[in-house]
């Protein structure tokens, strides 16, 4: 075989989060020749094992061999079933290319469980991986055949009909179309697979499963049965197709005539000791013609000590090597006992968390001959689809041979670009696609001076602004005010200085913590970004500790609704004028010769007015930009977490597009709702890792008491801190305590803003929320003036509404506002809660 084919470089196991620890998958290349594959045993001799590694062609086959060990419990062959699933599917692929056939089939034999239980397990794995498939296909909706019955009248007995349908009240919950669009149904959860039952039931309002909402049961319980029939699928299921082959299970007598595995009795299966059973094995496998893809041989607990030491181990391993490109021997805790040359050790335990009496289950890859492993024990649990692995916080924030390099690092410019760092910047940038067919080391070469010095115009262009002459210069309030809108609402403001028209040359996207006390507006500034970002079309995830959505739902209002003045804004974008009424929804009119308003109600398809509703009709869009991830509290692991992070982060929408932004809301809840989250000192650090691999914008609300407070503000691109004061309502203060952007060292800018509820506005000529542009910002010498400007309801009538204004200071410290501390205890005032100052007197 040839050496440079990649195709054969690494095999992907099934299982994404063990292949994360082999490194994107387990290495053959080195140890097992695809082109000497024996084609159906026609041409191989049979060898003899005990004379080496020859495969009686007078060639060396070297297949792995992988010992998984545990106690009982673990799910080692569960976890050994999807290693099979996987690396069969891999090397028929591979060998598909090549034109040709594996020589045998692959087998999976256990010297306690009889072929029908390991049959059904293998097809629970099977049915349960193919739904689980098409529900994250039919979420990008990349095959919109997943909306029709085709998977489902392939994999279950769609023609059958349950006999408790006509008695039985919960069918009241099954729609009336279920035959015609069960896959539509399958990838919104109406529908699932129940192991236990090998059917499809359908979900009712009381939990559980029973005959009463089973809906079809799975077509076939043999293997084989399903392998017969998947040429006559249709082409959409093409993919699912190749996880359909043949197994052999506790396979001993060969194959009929008839090219299926002959079935052997459960009596007389269990009439042999496991020792006579193991046996047997050795017999078939020394007289099988041909090299199977996967051999899986599970049981190894039901030897006696005595018996256990009599067993052929090294004969075993020898013959495995030269019969299979993959073996797995599964062991329970005496296998470390045992003196096996196995190539890949894969220890599994079972934990338990003392402090939380919760108990957990962990694996490890204890050795690996061939190729480097992530090290340590690493969490996974039992799903319907099998064993899913979460690799550990340590390999998200590991860079493979990162001090390896750091040599050639240390002694070059810090503006000096290299190879790595330009192929890193075009790939986080979303330049790959335009410019894939253009990239090569020539073109970065002749780009690097280029790219030098915009990376110094944009170091020093906000310096330059300054040195502007005067009736162009950048005023104090100016900034301030840019620096505000950049970091609330993430909108590039547009430069006066030219230089600053250059990309911009982060190498991530901005972190912003959003610090202050309860209630203290934190929301309504994560609620303008996020409805900023879905009129600029773009995904935000909201992350929620123990939080209930539809509590959440009803407060993710957009900040900048609102009327101005006697107009209102439509959905193709024009303002038009409503002599009416002064608001921005026509469906509150004024009652028939009465005075006052009607009450409000809701738009339906028979509104008249609904085309020119901005809720109905405009506000609805951003919501579809707009989704919820809730984690109910418990101990969940960082691990886990950020495994189902990632995989949020990675799935397409229709478009091809993924998250752009995340908001994680409340991270306080982690002090008290999540005491592994708590415990693990590396866990806020991970999550901002992760986010700034992915390239995503985030905003991370915080309680300023909360003990993550500080170390988020240490770590955070962007630090805005809110205070709102006790005796004035309406008075808002907002500190910008660090910034991303280059300004000044140390500039720290504070704003307080009156009525801070009208601060936005949806823009109707331009797809963006922002500030609005009526609000008066003042420096702290005009404080002093502004406070004897004339009243918000100048008009005389006491019916103008208030609008915002902000006064805009630089300072230079944030002492004030750290010492000020929330508190709901030892509090003299009537209300209950107060903001107390620290007087320790060697706080400085």
């Amino acid at each position: 075989m040839d050496r440079n084919d990649n195709d054969v470089q690494k095999l992907k196991t099934g299982i994404s989060g063990l292949d994360n620890l082999f490194y994107s998958g387990i290495q053959l290349s080195q140890y097992a020749e695809l082109d000497k594959v024996d084609i159906k045993g026609e041409e191989a001799g049979q060898g003899n094992a005990s004379q080496g590694n020859d495969n009686g062609n007078g060639q060396e086959n070297n297949g792995i061999v992988i010992a998984i060990r545990g106690v009982k419990g673990t799910h080692k062959l569960l976890l050994a079933t999807q290693m099979l699933q996987g690396l069969t599917k891999e090397i028929n692929r591979l060998l598909y290319k090549r034109k040709k056939e594996p020589g045998h089939i692959s087998l999976l034999y256990s010297l306690n469980k009889s072929d029908d239980n390991l049959q059904d397990l293998y097809l629970d794995l099977l049915l349960s991986k193919e739904i689980n498939h098409i529900i994250k296909e039919n979420i990008n909706k990349k095959n919109s055949v997943w909306r029709s019955n085709t998977l489902s009248t392939s994999l279950f007995k769609q023609e059958t009909t349950n006999k408790n349908r006509n008695n039985g009240k919960d069918w009241n919950y099954v729609p009336n179309d279920y035959r015609e669009h069960t896959d539509l149904y399958i990838c919104d959860r109406t529908f699932y697979y129940n192991s236990r039952t090998n059917s499809l039931h359908f979900r009712r309002m009381d939990e559980g499963d029973d005959n009463e909402n089973i809906l079809f049961p799975r077509r076939h319980n043999k293997l084989s049965e399903y392998c017969k029939e998947k040429e006559e699928w249709p082409t959409c299921m093409d993919g699912i197709k190749e996880d359909f082959f043949n197994v052999g299970f506790n396979e001993q007598n060969g194959k009929d005539t008839n090219g299926t595995v002959a079935d052997m009795s459960v009596e007389s299966y269990y009439s042999e000791t496991a020792l006579q059973k193991f046996q047997n094995i050795l017999s078939y496998l020394e007289e099988m013609k041909g090299t199977s893809p996967c051999i899986v041989i599970d049981g190894f607990a039901q030897f006696q000590d005595e018996e256990l030491k009599r067993v052929p181990v090294s004969h075993l391993f020898k013959l495995l090597r030269i019969k299979s490109f993959f073996s797995i021997l599964i062991f329970d805790e005496r296998g470390k006992d045992i003196s096996c040359n196995a190539d890949i050790i894969i220890d599994m335990r079972q934990g338990h968390e003392e402090a939380n009496h919760y108990t957990f289950y962990e694996l490890q890859i204890t050795k690996s001959t061939y190729q480097t492993t992530v090290l340590g024990w690493h969490q996974y649990k039992e799903r319907p689809y099998g064993v899913e692995v979460f690799p550990s916080v340590h390999r998200l924030l590991q860079r493979r041979d990162y001090l390896s390099f750091v040599l050639s690092n240390t002694h070059q410019s810090i503006v000096d670009e290299s190879y790595e760092e330009y192929l890193r910047s075009i790939k986080r940038w979303g330049y790959a696609d335009k410019e894939a067919e253009n990239l090569d080391y020539e073109k970065f070469r002749s780009e690097k001076p280029r790219r030098q010095n915009c990376l110094l115009q944009e170091m020093y262009g906000r310096q330059m602004e300054r040195m502007l002459p005067d009736e162009n210069a950048v005023t104090e309030c100016e900034v301030g005010k840019n620096i505000l809108e950049e970091v609330l609402l993430e909108n590039p403001i547009e430069p006066k200085c030219k230089w600053l028209e250059v990309k911009k040359w982060k190498s991530h996207n901005d972190i912003t913590a959003l610090i202050g006390n309860p209630n203290s507006y934190k929301r309504l500034l994560a609620n303008a970004a996020t409805f900023n970002a879905a009129r600029n079309g773009e995904h935000t995830l909201i992350i929620l500790f123990d939080k209930e959505e539809g509590d959440v739902c009803r407060q993710t209002v957009c900040p900048g609704l609102r009327s101005e003045g006697p107009c209102r804004i439509t959905i193709d974008g024009l303002i038009r004028e409503n002599h009416q009424l002064d608001n921005w929804m026509p469906c509150a009119r004024p009652m028939k010769n009465k005075k006052g308003m009607a009450p409000f109600r809701i738009c339906d398809g028979d509104c008249p007015d609904r085309k020119e509703c901005m809720l109905a009709a405009e506000c609805t869009k951003c919501y579809e930009y707009i989704h919820f991830f809730g984690i109910r509290m418990g101990c969940i692991s960082a691990d886990e977490l950020f495994s189902v992070i990632k995989e949020q982060l990675e799935t397409k929408f229709e478009n091809g597009e993924c998250f752009k932004r995340v908001v994680i809301d409340d991270l306080q809840k982690v002090d008290f709702s999540f005491p592994l989250l708590k415990n693990n000192q590396l866990f806020l650090s991970a999550l901002i890792t992760l986010f700034r691999e992915y390239n995503v914008k985030a905003q991370i609300l915080c309680d300023k008491r909360a003990m993550l407070a500080l170390p988020l503000c240490s770590m955070a691109d962007n630090v805005v801190c809110i205070r709102r004061e006790e005796e004035d309502v309406d008075k808002v203060t907002i500190y910008i305590e660090r910034n991303s952007e280059h300004v000044e060292p140390s500039g720290i800018y504070r704003y307080t803003v009156k009525n801070i509820e009208r601060m936005f506005r949806c823009c109707s000529n331009a797809t963006k929320i922002e500030l609005t542009k009526n609000i008066t910002y003042k420096t702290l010498q005009e404080i002093e003036k502004a406070d004897k400007r004339p009243s918000e309801n100048g008009n005389g009538n006491g019916t103008r509404k208030k609008e915002t204004s902000v006064v805009c200071t630089r300072i230079g410290s944030m002492k004030e506002y750290w010492r000020t501390r929330y508190s709901i205890s030892d509090c003299p005032c009537p209300s209950g809660n107060t903001d107390t100052k620290d007087r320790n007197p060697n706080e400085e």
